[in-house]
């Protein structure tokens, strides 16, 4: 397909380069991101096999290598609390708890969130227990409640944030898309959220600072920033209580147990790589469109042995090459794109579903203009998620490909796709 080139556009407080995923180089502009978990000032690098909290011998997750596969089940007594700040373009700052003291206000502040014991969360999710040898060290019971508890919370709060979306009503026809937009951005909150790497990195902040509230900073949301209805900004706070007196008690009858109630551990099963030979992204904009064709990609999975009853797929990496391309008078050489982070699909047969927010891509290039090198010849570096769910397929046969993965730059959406590639399993 014939590339066309797109007029480049300056203004006093902004210079924008247009390339493949729409813009590699900002200067004097706030690049919306999308959603990520923070982690100082920079997002979470995702997992690498690790579990991301401390194993303890004698609790469960127990250690496949160990002796020690069984134990009695302990329940954790004490609450959980949390809220959600969002700060949505046109509607202003918003608070949604996870319980309230007394009703849902009309405007909720953090003041009015209450605390939610452990036999009162809903969405079916179980009361925080331990699974532990009966001669365990009481701190290291006390250390697996606060980690279950942990999980439990992050996961209430994804359920919470997905039930905060379904009640968004407009109170008139006009509010729709501005609504339409605050529920794509929860939505999307959500499934980053409720990624393992991200349930991981979130239930270890909580049992970090047991025993009052942790505050993760999600990003912003996948809708076109800057109109009505976008969320720029949110923040997670989320804690669990132990009852200082009395934080556990063995379950009456000591049930043998052999497994954690809410602790999501690293995922297991077989991984293997692949070489992508073709495929392409193509960035539109009302009028045009510019197509450039990879050079070439890798990328690494791991999936569950067959037969798993719960069949699950994790890209691992994705990394490619494009080739240096020219866009009106910007030169862009050295162009990668790759996976910042692992990423779990939904798997259906042999569809995989990656949920708007969760393939996370830094794009790198070197800019120059009528041959004078931008930024002294540094690579810039820009990242992008996709702002809609995006589908792969991984067939019967042993190929993998992506169709149709969208991402937005302002006022371009960047399709990303690629032609089946030969997945091989490491020996």
């Amino acid at each position: 397909m014939k590339t066309q080139q797109y007029a480049h556009r300056h203004s006093q407080s902004c210079r924008v380069v247009v390339t493949l995923f729409g813009i590699v180089a900002l200067t004097g502009c706030n690049n919306d991101e999308g959603p990520c978990l923070e982690s100082g000032d920079s997002c979470i690098a995702g997992e690498s096999g690790e579990t991301g909290f401390i194993e303890v011998p004698e609790c469960a997750p127990f250690d496949k290598e160990s002796d020690i596969q069984e134990g009695v089940e302990f329940a954790c007594q004490g609450a959980g609390s949390g809220y959600l700040n969002t700060t949505v373009v046109g509607l202003g700052a918003r608070t949604d708890c996870l319980a309230y003291a007394d009703g849902i206000p009309a405007n909720p502040t953090p003041e009015d969130c209450a605390l939610l014991p452990f036999s009162q969360i809903p969405f079916g999710i179980p009361e925080p227990a331990a699974c532990c040898e009966s001669t365990a060290d009481t701190a290291d019971i006390i250390y697996t409640c606060n980690l279950d508890c942990g999980f439990a919370a992050c996961k209430t709060a994804v359920e919470q944030i997905r039930a905060s979306a379904d009640a968004l009503q407009a109170p008139t026809p006009v509010f729709n898309k501005a609504f339409d937009r605050a529920k794509q951005d929860l939505y999307a909150y959500a499934d980053v959220l409720e990624q393992p790497a991200s349930l991981r990195y979130c239930a270890t902040e909580v049992e970090r600072v047991a025993g009052q509230l942790t505050e993760i900073n999600l990003g912003s949301g996948v809708s076109t920033s800057g109109l009505n209805g976008h969320i720029s900004d949110a923040t997670l706070f989320v804690g669990c209580f132990l009852d200082p007196v009395e934080p556990f008690v063995p379950v009456d009858g000591a049930p043998v147990c052999d497994a954690a109630t809410n602790i999501v551990e690293a995922e297991t099963g077989e991984d293997g790589s692949g070489i992508i030979n073709q495929g392409a992204v193509t960035v539109f904009d009302i009028t045009e469109q510019l197509v450039v064709p990879l050079t070439d990609a890798t990328f690494s999975f791991r999936e569950s042995t067959p037969g798993d009853p719960n069949p699950q797929f994790t890209l691992v990496s994705l990394d490619m090459t494009f080739p240096d391309t020219t866009v009106g008078s910007f030169d862009l050489a050295g162009i990668q794109a790759s996976l910042v982070a692992p990423v779990e699909a939904r798997v259906a047969g042999e569809l995989l579903t990656f949920p708007a927010g969760v393939l996370r891509f830094a794009v790198t290039a070197s800019v120059a203009i009528n041959g004078e090198p931008l930024f002294d010849g540094t690579p810039q570096t820009s990242t992008y998620v996709n702002t809609q769910p995006a589908t792969g397929v991984r067939t019967v046969d042993g190929s993998f490909y992506l169709l149709d993965a969208e991402f937005r730059a302002g006022e371009f959406t960047v399709v990303l796709n690629t032609e089946p590639a030969l997945m091989v399993m490491n020996q």
